[in-house]
């Protein structure tokens, strides 16, 4: 009778062990479904800001944040969700880097074209451009408050930082459509309408009255509604050649060394 009750009890422990297992392997995989699609929404968002105006480390970072997000998904596909949870967690912890690059540097960029252009807007009192001025200060307002949001909170919620910091690139790129309008209006070869709202017509207006600034606020104007220029999709370019095998070789001191296949284990030398 006890050892009846012994393997049962064994049974019992048995079926829970792979009963956990499973339970365990199943959040793994709805965990690592989101994360990879969470991810996919994060490089998008990031993408024209790279594109137009990174720079070449920017470049780069974003590039190795793509390796790893194909990574993930390829091993999502072959069912190691484990690993592939893995991957999707540090190309999380990446992308908190590359977008903490890039809105310190929308915030400087932004904060020097209101201190120069809002000069002319001060100079002349227009009206429409004080309303310009006061509008695009509140939006980079807005943005600074959503990184610091991100930056309180604790380190290894990253989702939760990378929300912040995307809405902070919206806030900033609101912030920056009203830089183009207050440029077309100072800084224009030849007089434009003021009363402009419309993509197309920006950038109609971009093209016919700026000529010595033409390239420089095309870029902003499409970054502003997170466009690419022709020809400049980082995001795109990088899946059509994704080149993982440069996971293998670190990234300067930003990304250790990466091998999807952990090494061997050697065999214990033998004692003579």
């Amino acid at each position: 009778m006890q050892k009846t009750i012994i393997v049962l009890l064994l049974c019992i422990i048995h079926i829970n062990i792979f009963a956990n297992q499973d339970s365990t392997k199943a959040t793994q995989l709805v965990k690592s479904a989101n994360g990879i699609k969470e991810n996919e929404y994060f490089l998008t968002a990031i993408n024209s800001s790279v594109s137009n105006l990174g720079d070449e480390n920017d470049k780069k970072l974003f590039k190795r944040c793509i390796q790893h997000h194909i990574e993930s998904s390829i091993l999502y596909l072959q069912f190691e969700v484990g690993k592939s949870y893995t991957e999707v967690r540090h190309t999380q912890e990446l992308i908190i880097v590359l977008y903490q690059s890039l809105l310190n540097k929308n915030i400087e960029f932004l904060k020097e074209e209101f201190s120069r252009l809002g000069k002319y807007a001060v100079q002349t009192g227009n009206k429409k451009a004080l309303f310009y001025m006061r509008l695009g200060m509140r939006d980079l307002a807005v943005g600074e408050q959503k990184i610091l949001s991100a930056k309180n909170t604790r380190p290894y919620l990253y989702l939760l930082k990378i929300k912040d910091m995307v809405e902070a690139l919206k806030s900033l790129k609101q912030s920056g459509k009203y830089i183009v309008l207050l440029a077309l209006m100072y800084e224009s070869d030849y007089p434009v309408d003021a009363e402009l709202t419309k993509f197309e017509e920006i950038k109609h207006e971009i093209n016919r009255a700026m000529f010595s600034k033409k390239e420089k606020f095309n870029k902003i104007h499409h970054d502003n509604n997170f466009l690419t220029l022709s020809g400049e999709n980082m995001l795109r370019d990088i899946w059509d050649k994704p080149e993982i095998h440069e996971l293998a070789t670190p990234l300067e001191n930003i990304d250790r060394a990466y091998q999807r296949r952990d090494p061997p284990i050697p065999s214990p030398e033998k004692k003579p």
